[in-house]
């Protein structure tokens, strides 16, 4: 009970300026894909090794998020879809606090996911230092429907109450403070930097794109299998 009352507390102060943050992601392997086909295992060790060069960016306001990829465009140019696609990356995300617009780069990079955000943390009494800042420990699941089949991935997170922003990597928020640290299945994005007060904005131009509801995203990806 303290952790969650220090927490609450904590969370009053309102932060009016911009936040930036810099993480890097790290993908450990996994026994299960890698006692797949050889073609797949290839791809995956690939994925591992390129990770070390990734870089991503979150654009926090008091309302909303952005979070992209901000790997240098050399490094960029010899990455492969399907490494971002192993470390959880399918491009931008707008995090609206109640839904999140998540683009499809399977379908386009005007294509955007609106998707309903679920808040199902559970907060655990653990705590840890990460770059100088108190963090707490939260849990959850990330479920995955493909066809009648569901998945249940566990994502544990760990949030810091003295940076006041419900927000954290590839649109998981809704948490009392920063993501500093995400874990989602093997994937890890791990807080490289920390910029508060920062001059970094963005717009969100729904005029320009295509946003698809859940059920008509999968029809779209159902029709691009049958090609």
């Amino acid at each position: 009970m303290k952790i969650i009352i220090f927490i609450l507390l904590s969370f009053v102060k309102v932060y009016s300026q911009n936040l930036y943050v810099e993480y890097k992601v790290t993908i450990f392997p996994e026994k299960e894909i890698l006692e797949k086909d050889e073609t797949l295992k290839s791809y995956y060790l690939n994925a591992i090794e390129n990770a070390k060069h990734l870089d991503f960016g979150l654009i926090c306001t008091s309302e909303n998020s952005k979070f992209f990829n901000t790997t240098d465009s050399q490094i960029l140019a010899s990455i492969k879809r399907t490494d971002l696609l192993f470390a959880g990356y399918s491009g931008i995300v707008f995090d609206l606090k109640k839904k999140l617009l998540s683009q499809s780069s399977l379908l386009g990079d005007n294509f955007f996911v609106e998707k309903q955000i679920v808040n199902d943390w559970q907060l655990i009494n653990e705590k840890k230092e990460i770059n100088g800042y108190t963090c707490y420990k939260a849990t959850s699941f990330n479920v995955i429907k493909y066809g009648e089949k569901v998945f249940k991935h566990p994502v544990v997170a760990w949030f810091c109450p003295e940076i006041p922003y419900s927000f954290g990597p590839n649109g998981y928020s809704n948490l009392p403070g920063l993501i500093l640290e995400l874990q989602v299945r093997n994937v890890v994005f791990g807080v490289k930097k920390i910029e508060f007060d920062s001059k970094k904005t963005f717009d969100i131009d729904k005029k320009n794109m295509k946003i698809l509801s859940e059920s008509e995203f999968e029809k779209a990806l159902d029709k691009l299998n049958d090609f």
